[in-house]
Parts: structure tokens; C-alpha cells; sequence
């Protein structure tokens, strides 16, 4: 047995469309919307594919440089210390460009 409970909304012609519109800018499921916003979040127009690129080629320069690193090591020729802490900026800098452009903020709004 399921823990769910069925909510049923009625919108105007004028409010369904904003709210198709804005679901569409978030590139999630109309309950997730409805969710995040119960709980206090904004969600966030969906970043378009430039920014996904980006984030993957990111992700292949820390790859290949830890290739390096793994081989170069092998060989002696480097600071392994050294080039894993870049590594571990570059995979920082990721993670703060995903928190800053995908993740919900908290509104601002308290409801009483």
C-alpha cells in the first residue's frame, strides 16, 4: 500500500499555460515542480546544451590529466601532491559551476 495522497488542481486556461511554460524552462516533471516549490526551493531554468558541453569537457581535461599523472608518476617525472591538488580544483570549480546553475535555491518566501 502506498503512502500517496492524489491532489487534483484546477487551473485557468491562462494558469495552465504559464505553468506548462514554466515547467518546460525547468526540463522537470510537473510533480517535481509542485514539490520543490512546497518545500521552499525555486527550480531553475534547465542551462542549455552549451552548458552541458562545457561541463563535459571539463570533465575529459581532468580525466586526461589524471592519466598523466598516473603515468608520469610511473616514470618519476612529476609532483604527484602537486598535480592531485589541481586536479582536486578542477573537479571543485565543477561542482561549484553545477551547484551554481542546476541545483534550487531556497526561496526567499516564509510562509506562516
Amino acid at each position: 500500500m502506498s503512502n500517496r495522497i492524489k491532489k487534483q488542481f484546477w487551473f485557468t486556461p491562462e494558469e495552465e499555460t504559464e505553468f506548462r511554460r514554466k515547467v518546460a524552462l525547468t526540463g522537470l516533471p510537473q510533480s517535481s515542480v509542485i514539490r520543490m516549490l512546497i518545500k521552499g526551493y525555486e527550480p531553475r531554468e534547465r542551462p542549455d546544451d552549451r552548458f552541458f558541453q562545457a561541463i563535459n569537457s571539463l570533465n575529459e581535461m581532468i580525466h586526461t590529466a589524471q592519466k598523466l599523472l598516473e603515468r608520469s608518476y610511473q616514470l618519476g617525472v612529476v609532483d604527484k601532491d602537486t598535480v592531485e591538488r589541481e586536479i582536486k580544483r578542477w573537479v571543485y570549480f565543477i561542482s561549484n559551476i553545477e551547484s551554481e546553475f542546476l541545483r534550487p535555491e531556497k526561496s526567499p518566501i516564509k510562509w506562516k
